[in-house]
């Protein structure tokens, strides 16, 4: 015969056993819960911040990425996006330190990596750069703004072979951007590829009517190759597009310019 004691005592420590485990589950339940409204509260400041940012509120963008961060350290949206508008301020060193935490979450998220070489030129680091730059491009062969960006380092180095090689590569995979053209151009002057230059800088213009640097250059071009009228008809297009423009450095550079090689003549 059961002891009635016995059985009592036996299914209260039954049940206390099966009690145990549902409340650390429901303790755990309330946890997750927890996570998944800082979570979402985090992916609403990230929007809230990126509205900002799109209204050129760089300000208030990166304080709704940093309370997106509070409620999230570990969402690495919010790293990159945070990163880019210290970036777009001016805050170059900031933007460093905020693509390195999105690289510490995401070893091989190739937009923290382009980022950081992007700002590393910004910062007067070319080699940095290029080494950022060339990895993610390993990553991402067709990434053309890696390339671009890679040959503007070159460039800060001297290498003009190389940033050559890399504003062709650029072309190649966006044909359509106009500063790939005239970075190309400069590049080609500065190696004695005139004709080059001048084919470039006709693209660059094509693919954008108001770019007042490559009628700039192109003048001077048209200039030096005797073509006197043609470099300063493109010189004034130039002047009175960063008039326009509201480019006073650009604008009083161009005027200083034609007003010697008119005296000149």
């Amino acid at each position: 015969m059961v002891n009635a004691l016995s059985l009592v005592s036996s299914l209260g420590l039954s049940l206390w056993i099966m009690a145990a485990p549902s409340a650390a589950l429901a303790r755990r339940s309330l946890s997750i819960a927890e996570v998944h409204v800082a979570e979402a509260r985090a992916e609403d400041l990230l929007h809230q911040g990126q509205q900002a940012a799109d209204r050129g509120n760089f300000r208030e963008a990166i304080a709704a990425f940093t309370l997106a961060l509070q409620q999230d350290p570990t969402f690495t949206a919010a790293y990159l996006h945070r990163g880019q508008a210290h970036h777009d301020v001016g805050n170059f060193d900031q933007a460093i330190a905020d693509f390195e935490q999105a690289l510490r979450l995401e070893p091989e998220n190739v937009r923290a990596i382009y980022s950081r070489g992007e700002a590393q030129i910004d910062v007067g680091n070319p080699q940095g750069a290029i080494t950022d730059l060339s990895r993610a491009i390993a990553l991402d062969p067709t990434h053309a703004q890696a390339y671009g960006d890679r040959a503007v380092a070159h460039l800060m180095l001297g290498n003009l072979q190389s940033a050559l090689q890399d504003f062709d590569q650029t072309i190649a995979l966006n044909a359509q951007n106009p500063d790939a053209y005239y970075n190309r151009g400069k590049v080609r002057t500065a190696l004695g590829d005139l004709q080059g230059a001048r084919s470039d800088y006709d693209r660059a213009i094509a693919l954008n009517p108001n770019f007042a640097e490559a009628y700039g250059n192109r003048g001077m071009l048209r200039f030096e190759q005797g073509d006197r009228q043609a470099g300063l008809e493109d010189l004034q297009r130039a002047l009175n597009l960063f008039q326009q423009q509201g480019n006073r450095e650009g604008y009083h550079f161009t005027q200083t310019l034609i007003r010697q090689l008119e005296a000149g003549e």
